[in-house]
């Protein structure tokens, strides 16, 4: 009856041999750390999608998803993070200027009803 493996020295040998050599090449590959590009994204449309709801909440992700972008892509440019990511995170920091802006604009626009609507009562009501 005959082995089903076969039980070869120089089988053994060169697939310990094959071994150390993944190894090697594991280890001289360079490691990156974790990108936020999924988190960005999110963050960036939360912050988009809030401004004319609640300007405050909006734009808090928006500046957090700004923060995190403009932190990993400094890291990209470092090559401290894998360059596959530069796309997500450059589309969040863009999500996430659009979200600023646009929160910022209707934080000015509520400060503005507010204020002169609240002269025109007064204007009105001394009359």
């Amino acid at each position: 009856m005959s082995e089903p493996f076969d039980l070869n020295p120089k089988y053994i040998q060169s697939e310990n041999q094959a071994r150390d050599d993944f190894d090697e090449v594991q280890r001289s590959l360079p490691t990156f750390q974790p990108h936020r590009g999924k988190k960005i994204i999110t963050f960036g449309t939360i912050g988009l999608l809030l401004f004319l709801m609640c300007g405050i909440v909006g734009m808090y992700f928006s500046l957090k998803a700004l923060y995190m972008a403009n932190d990993d892509l400094e890291l990209l440019e470092k090559e401290k993070i894998d360059p596959d990511a530069a796309r997500t995170l450059q589309s969040g920091q863009i999500l996430a200027g659009i979200g600023v802006f646009l929160n910022f604009i209707t934080g000015c626009g509520s400060i503005a009803l507010l204020v002169f609507g609240g002269l025109g009562l007064i204007v009105a009501s001394v009359k």
